[in-house]
């Protein structure tokens, strides 16, 4: 997607990264560079719909109770061929589990429940949610990166 006037480039869940010419997000303002402090499990977010073209959650979505709710809210942030990048620790990786505030791991197979088309989306995933994705990217290793499209008309 080529930028587009107006549009955001959002870093959920920052912490202490301060990427230039993002708009930075944290649970809390607990620094000058984090713009928005908002609690990613309280919903809507602070964000309008279609604002976003990229969001980037790297080592954050493990934190949170709702993947499927966390998907939508970026669904509806995210505009028309905008980009997710998730990175998230695999299941079978030391990583996932040393830190105790983790809620879960992830398997790289998880992501395919809100791929449209996918044979997990076609079980289940639609179930789950209205608002389909498509992968664009997935690499596996002890941590797992995910980067989706929202398909939207």
């Amino acid at each position: 997607m080529r930028e587009q006037a107006g549009l955001k480039k959002l870093l959920l869940g920052c912490g202490h990264e301060d990427r230039k010419g993002w708009e930075h997000h944290d649970l809390a303002r607990h620094s000058d560079h984090v713009a928005v402090g908002h609690d990613l499990e309280k919903r809507p977010w602070p964000w309008d719909d279609n604002s976003a073209e990229e969001i980037a959650a790297l080592d954050l979505l493990e934190h949170l109770g709702d993947t499927v709710a966390f998907m939508d809210e970026c669904w509806r942030i995210l505009a028309p061929g905008g980009t997710l990048t998730v990175r998230v620790p695999d299941w079978r990786s030391g990583n996932a589990w040393i830190d105790p505030t983790h809620r879960r791991a992830f398997c790289a197979q998880t992501f395919r429940y809100f791929e449209l088309g996918s044979e997990e989306w076609n079980a289940y995933g639609h179930l789950y949610t209205t608002r389909p994705w498509r992968i664009v990217f997935l690499d596996a290793g002890d941590n797992i990166t995910c980067v989706l499209r929202p398909v939207k008309a």
